[in-house]
């Protein structure tokens, strides 16, 4: 049986993510196009055990993710 609970309950240690986010960036390709086409769906955060915890805004389209360090962004006026 699955449980919710976490597998080791003694441990009560909360490890905090990473302070710098990274972006997640759906990558699909257009057939008979050379340029694919991106759209950023969530963000992502490298916890101290080199886990990654990724946090989804909408699902993507394709089967290609890519999680990139955040970048300044320029606006475009």
């Amino acid at each position: 049986m699955l449980s919710a609970t976490p597998s080791n309950p003694k441990r009560k240690e909360v490890i905090p993510m990473s302070k710098r986010p990274l972006d997640v960036w759906s990558i699909r390709e257009a057939e008979g196009e050379r340029k694919a086409y991106w759209k950023h769906i969530g963000r992502a955060f490298v916890n101290h055990d080199g886990s990654i915890n990724v946090l989804l805004d909408a699902l993507p389209i394709g089967s290609k993710l890519q999680i990139r360090e955040m970048r300044e962004r320029e606006d475009k006026a």
